[in-house]
């Protein structure tokens, strides 16, 4: 499952943490000894960052961090998958995507082959 870009706009940080942690409790209550994996928030375009909205680099390197903490906290794997697909300027790369958020369909193979060469194995 996929969370963090449409929780952005949220007006409270600690609430998405909070939400966040709840997914992680009920996950592991449906599926007891699973190895639940924490994977990053991707970077969104250059285009999309000229546009000042709330859907910003600086907004997902927060709610990345408040990611992380959170892994530790629930004792989870984090995977910073964004480095897979962010250019030298911080951005997501323009030829991954057509609206500058998400990833083009053709194009979640750099992801997939991020989670190809950084495997995670249970019990870690």
């Amino acid at each position: 499952m996929i969370l963090g870009v449409n929780e952005l706009g949220w007006p409270r940080t600690e609430m998405f943490q909070e939400q966040y942690g709840k997914v992680i409790d009920r996950v592991r209550q449906d599926h007891p000894g699973i190895t639940v994996v924490v994977q990053s928030i991707l970077p969104v375009s250059a285009v999309q960052k000229a546009k000042c909205s709330y859907v910003n680099n600086g907004r997902i390197a927060v709610y990345n961090a408040l990611l992380e903490e959170l892994a530790a906290e629930k004792d989870c794997l984090y995977l910073n998958v964004a480095e897979a697909v962010t250019g030298e300027d911080g951005c997501l790369r323009k030829e991954l995507t057509s609206d500058g958020i998400h990833l083009n369909t053709a194009e979640c193979v750099e992801w997939q082959e991020y989670l190809k060469t950084h495997p995670v194995e249970k019990g870690l």
